[in-house]
């Protein structure tokens, strides 16, 4: 990422946490669902993918739009894509969305912190969401369960 700086705030697991005891968080159970992270940046993937697993969720992972659509016909019971929307070569995070809406997939949460939120979100259908990058964790929990 030359040139470009990008800040992401996730939580940390405290000893209280990894023990067990209550937390604050909005209480979100994946019950293994898989979730499809699709995110060109390995380091930002890689949070969001550890983010979703601690809630239960089974991540499933890759960098492009092309190797998503693979990955979802190889794994049809996928409950959620989330992917951003900036890719280098010929295909975008929307021609994914496209893509999913086409066959019905399931809910598209899309991420970005390059475009305009109200240009994409006036794209957006009802299984659709835009999260704005950086984002907290609570942020993507709460986009996770509106979908």
């Amino acid at each position: 990422m030359t040139g470009k700086t990008r800040a992401v705030a996730f939580r940390a697991r405290t000893k209280a946490a990894a023990a067990g005891a209550p937390s604050r968080e909005p209480s979100l159970q994946g019950n293994q669902r898989e979730i499809l992270v699709v995110e060109r940046d390995s380091d930002f993937r890689s949070l969001v993918v550890s983010s979703l697993a601690d809630l239960d969720f089974r991540p499933i992972e890759t960098d492009t739009p092309a190797a998503a659509m693979a990955l979802c016909i190889r794994h049809p019971d996928i409950a959620l894509v989330v992917t951003d929307i900036e890719f280098p070569g010929s295909q975008s995070g929307i021609d994914l969305l496209n893509q999913v809406r086409r066959s019905n997939r399931c809910p598209v949460l899309l991420m970005t912190g390059l475009h305009e939120k109200a240009e994409i979100a006036s794209y957006l259908g009802d299984d659709e969401k835009l999260l704005m990058k950086p984002f907290r964790h609570l942020e993507l929990v709460a986009s996770v369960r509106h979908l």
